[in-house]
């Protein structure tokens, strides 16, 4: 099976955002392509109406808190262009309610390629230092990496609950046997939230 890594949508009408939207949640790096700016901000204005109806959905009307998002900046060296986009969309992130946006880095290895480092230490560190301070009852992780499932049994451990929201192709069955819920994040389950 082919594992997509980048993705373009060509055209930001009525669809663009949210297949836009599909593919960020599914952790595919995604560009989207039109001949006037007018329609890519469209695009991302309704990629951000999802993300409010997905956060609406996920939450079940329980309070949210806050939501934590970990990522690392491309090399700005290496492709100027979109470390600038992604440090747009980052900038944008960060200034929405109740939002933090933590970045790893990327380190080269010996054979030249990269790897993300501190992104899944610090996810794993933030949600047992809440859990341990007492700061929520419920932690939603939507990952599909199963180096999770220690820190989720500790976490439950202390009394608290950790939902798994993942894609299809992304899940780790060690991580959704350890968690109290598992969801899949697939076009069924974000129906709604197209709308």
């Amino acid at each position: 099976m082919i594992q997509i890594k980048k993705a373009a949508v060509i055209g930001g009408g009525a669809m663009g955002g949210s297949i836009a939207h599909l593919l960020s949640s599914a952790g595919i790096e995604c560009f989207i392509k039109d001949i006037e700016q007018k329609f890519i901000d469209k695009a991302l204005q309704q990629s951000q109406e999802i993300y409010d109806k997905l956060v609406k959905k996920l939450t079940n009307d329980r309070f949210l808190i806050r939501t934590y998002y970990y990522a690392v900046l491309p090399n700005q060296a290496d492709d100027p262009e979109r470390y600038r986009k992604q440090q747009r969309f980052l900038d944008a992130l960060s200034k929405k309610n109740y939002f933090t946006v933590s970045l790893g880095r990327l380190e080269k290895r010996p054979n030249g390629g990269l790897v993300e480092k501190g992104v899944d230490v610090s996810l794993a560190t933030d949600m047992l230092e809440l859990a341990f301070t007492n700061i929520y009852d419920t932690a939603i992780l939507i990952s599909g990496d199963g180096d999770f499932a220690h820190a989720v049994e500790i976490v439950q451990r202390l009394g608290k609950h950790v939902e798994n929201v993942s894609t299809r192709g992304g899940f780790s069955n060690h991580l959704q046997c350890v968690c109290d819920v598992t969801r899949i994040l697939d076009a069924a389950y974000l129906s709604d939230c197209w709308r």
